[in-house]
């Protein structure tokens, strides 16, 4: 009796984890499901980065707590993101920015800043 009980575990075990795959979406296209997850927080970070790109002092940049106030969703892969930062001037001293972008994922992890507007 014990020698079947050890021939049969390894199968429950491989039909387990891949039922548990398949569950999960593991048969589903990569490319597909990577589009699917690109969300309100990814363009508000994506549209963070590019800000930064633009000012005089990056690392002094503060924007603000949260994002669902400054991200809209326009399209299946494009936002809207309309924000503020505060940040440095090459004086040193604190100025507010505005800003306003879209954001399109492009798949792959990638994507794509574009019409980008900073104001005081």
């Amino acid at each position: 009796m014990k020698k079947k009980f050890y021939f049969i575990v390894p199968f429950l075990v491989l039909a387990l984890v891949f039922g548990f795959a398949l569950a999960c979406g593991g048969g589903s296209n990569p490319e597909q499901k990577q589009k699917e997850e690109f969300s309100e927080v990814d363009a508000w970070v994506a549209a963070q980065l590019e800000v930064e790109n633009n000012l005089k002092s990056p690392a002094t940049a503060k924007f603000p707590m949260g994002y669902s106030d400054y991200v809209k969703k326009t399209d299946t892969d494009e936002y809207f993101v309309e924000a503020y930062v505060d940040s440095e001037n090459s004086f040193g001293a604190m100025i507010r920015t505005q800003f306003s972008c879209y954001v399109t994922h492009l798949g792959n992890g990638k994507y794509k800043v574009e019409d980008l507007n900073m104001w005081e």
